[in-house]
Parts: C-alpha cells; sequence; structure tokens
C-alpha cells in the first residue's frame, strides 16, 4: 500500500517515484513521464488479477486524482482509494473521476467477534465474547487502531499473568489503564 502524504511536499514526480518503488521498480526515472510509463508497463505485466493498486490517506492529496485516474484507464489496474469521510466528496467534486468510480465503501467499526478472532489469529489469545463486547463498546472500541493497541496491552497483560484467556476482568484493567484510571 502507497501512502504517499506521508512526506510533507508530495510533487507529482515524488509521487510517481514512490509509485514505481512499491512496483519493484528499484531506479525510477527522474522525469515525471518516464516514471508514469514505466509504472504503467510494470502493472501491464502484472497477471490482471494482480493488478490492484492501493492508496492510502488520498483525501490528504486530492491534487492526484487525475493522474490516479489516467494510471488505472491506461494500466486496467483497479485502483482503491483509502481516505477519510471527506474521500467521496473530493471524488464527486471530480467528475472524470467519479464517472469511473466504481463504489464508495464506508468502513465500519469491528464489532465482538471480528475482535475476538482478531486476536487468536494475531495472538494465540482466546477472549471471552463478554470480554470482547467490553472492549469493542468502548469509546473508539470499532476502529482498529484502537483494537490494536488495546491488543497489545491485552498481550502483555496475559503475558504477565501467564494466559492466554481474556476475560472480561483483563479488558476492563486494560479500559482503565487507556482513561487513566487506577485499576
Amino acid at each position: 500500500m502507497l501512502e504517499i502524504w506521508r512526506s510533507s511536499s508530495v510533487s507529482r514526480m515524488g509521487f510517481l517515484q514512490k509509485l514505481c518503488k512499491e512496483l519493484g521498480i528499484t531506479a525510477p526515472p527522474r522525469s515525471i513521464n518516464g516514471c508514469f510509463g514505466l509504472a504503467v508497463d510494470r502493472l501491464l505485466d502484472l497477471p490482471a488479477p494482480d493488478r490492484v493498486v492501493f492508496l492510502d490517506e488520498m483525501d490528504k492529496t486530492p491534487k492526484y486524482l487525475d493522474l490516479v485516474r489516467d494510471l488505472a484507464e491506461l494500466s486496467a489496474a483497479a485502483v482503491i482509494l483509502i481516505g477519510e469521510e471527506s474521500m467521496p466528496a473530493l471524488m464527486s467534486g471530480n467528475r472524470r473521476v467519479w464517472s469511473r468510480t466504481l463504489d464508495a465503501v464506508q468502513f465500519q467499526g469491528a464489532d465482538a467477534a471480528s475482535l475476538m478472532q482478531y486476536g487468536h489469529a494475531s495472538a494465540g489469545l482466546k477472549i471471552d465474547l463478554a470480554a470482547a463486547e467490553l472492549l469493542s463498546r468502548a469509546p473508539m472500541g470499532g476502529d482498529w487502531r484502537a483494537i490494536k493497541k488495546r491488543l497489545l496491552k491485552l498481550i502483555g497483560l496475559a503475558n504477565a499473568r501467564r494466559t492466554r484467556e481474556i476475560t472480561p476482568a483483563l479488558a476492563k484493567a486494560v479500559l482503565q489503564e487507556e482513561m487513566g484510571r487506577p485499576r
């Protein structure tokens, strides 16, 4: 996933060079046309099912929407633009981009079952349903960043107690620590 926003002043050239590097081009050309053409060629070399480009934080760099549209059109790549709530409005403001948009999908918060599955798959934790519900209903509970942070705290707590079982009591301890309250 290319995260072009991480550079404070990304130029079109910088954007394309980062794209080329993500596509495995170790020494991208030093011209916009050269980078763009090489990126398109590299994408066209991929089998169609693998021709997918994820661009994260596109809401922070809307000036690249036309460039991304051209890239998708010439390479026949599925370009997935990821951004905050403002992304659909930014895209719909550009008729040429919006008319080529297949769908706008809004991320949903994670539920207790997803949290249980993630905890088990990523860390071997067996999260009790009541504990998962506590964690998912807490402020920012469905946000994956919050879930990851809480899961890391749960792993530390579980390791300290030599268990893989996450009970409501352990979940409460993590949430209380998060809110700056004593256990």
